[in-house]
């Protein structure tokens, strides 16, 4: 009975898919007990998830390389003696508080060697001084790529391991190791169109929309895979309802780089999909500063790969407004939807473009750091 009981709380703070406020006060009224059942059931997971080769050359490794996520380099130039902080800080368990930056967005799937060929160009900061070559951006989709089917092993290490020892939560976890794995499907196949670029300097594999310098660093570092739900007009860009394994979601890359005295932007596509034609086409048009507003709504409300510096004040980092927003990418996948059409329309409506300005805008020049 007691292990049910774990399960169910443990279901509850993975996915924050709290039904009422009552339920989420619940869940920070005994935030110990709850972080305990975390740590056990996921000790137990991350054993179970750990490989025993690299994932690129195969070569069989006990040890592997502590990969970032986003480049150490950038994160030192946010950061506030050594650490940084997350997007939810207090609302996820085991993120109580700020992180150093050697453990930030950090993952183990390959082995030194290979980490150490892979992403020699796009982790030289001297290279963000114009439009990045094609064998950087392979290598920024190669890095997104390898985080997130290292993310997808894990949870499915973890839901099996939930399954298992607590049957009654089974139709869930079956629910989510299901669509965990049509997503490493795509990641994997992903994966190996980024290797090609990333190493390939002939390649012309993905297609830079759009790469901005600012003349001031910004106080927050993000790199990620976006698979944006609508446009700015509220067309369907991609349909995350629907699990057919005939449909293919369809993603960027984005990147916002701090460095010493300036901050990149970048985005890109991969050159085989069209699908985001008409969305670059919508930002482009828009001013300056909107479109920085967009990318920075699109952070915040799509990918959960971002540092914020301590110097951001609280005041902002726990705005009810700014955390419902960050809240959101963890909110898309907080419940089995029931009906397709309606599920569709209410992220339509959530993910919103024309939300961009209930948020503050962190890559304006007034919050430079």
């Amino acid at each position: 009975m007691k292990i049910e009981k774990d399960c169910e709380l443990f279901i509850k703070t993975i996915e924050l898919g709290f039904e009422s406020e009552a339920d989420r006060q619940e869940y920070f009224d005994n935030k110990i007990h709850h972080n305990k059942i975390h740590s056990r059931i996921s000790a137990k997971a991350r054993r179970n998830s750990k490989l025993s080769y690299c994932y690129f050359c195969k070569t069989k490794c006990s040890g592997f390389c502590k990969s970032h996520s986003i480049p150490e380099f950038v994160l030192t130039n946010i950061a506030k003696n050594g650490m940084v902080r997350y997007t939810l800080e207090g609302d996820v368990p085991t993120i109580d508080k700020p992180v150093g930056i050697a453990r930030a967005g950090t993952f183990f799937l390959i082995c030194n060697e290979c980490d150490g060929k892979l992403f020699q160009n796009y982790e030289h900061p001297n290279i963000y001084t114009q439009p990045l070559s094609p064998m950087a951006l392979g290598q920024i989709a190669l890095k997104n790529y390898l985080l997130m089917i290292s993310k997808r092993h894990s949870e499915n290490a973890l839901y099996s391991h939930l399954g298992n020892i607590h049957p009654n939560s089974r139709a869930f976890t079956d629910y989510r190791q299901e669509i965990n794995q049509l997503d490493l499907m795509e990641y994997r196949t992903g994966c190996n169109r980024a290797m090609n670029a990333a190493t390939n300097p002939n390649t012309s594999t993905y297609h830079l929309n759009y790469f901005r310098i600012l003349n001031y660093r910004v106080p927050y570092a993000a790199q990620s895979i976006i698979t944006l739900i609508s446009d700015f007009e509220d067309n369907i860009i991609n349909d995350i309802v629907n699990h057919s394994t005939n449909y293919k979601t369809k993603s960027f890359h984005l990147a916002v780089f701090p460095l010493k005295e300036t901050t990149a932007i970048i985005l890109f596509t991969d050159r085989q999909d069209k699908r985001y034609r008409k969305f670059f086409k919508q930002l482009d048009s828009l001013s300056p500063s909107d479109q920085l507003a967009a990318i920075n709504y699109i952070v915040f409300a799509y990918t959960e790969n971002v540092f914020l510096s301590p110097h951001i004040s609280d005041s902002i980092i726990f705005d009810p407004a700014f955390r419902d927003v960050c809240r959101q990418y963890i909110d898309i996948t907080a419940s089995i939807p029931s009906s397709k059409d309606e599920r569709q329309a209410v992220l339509v409506k959530r993910f919103s473009l024309s939300n961009r300005h209930s948020l503050p805008n962190l890559l304006d020049e007034k919050y430079s750091i």
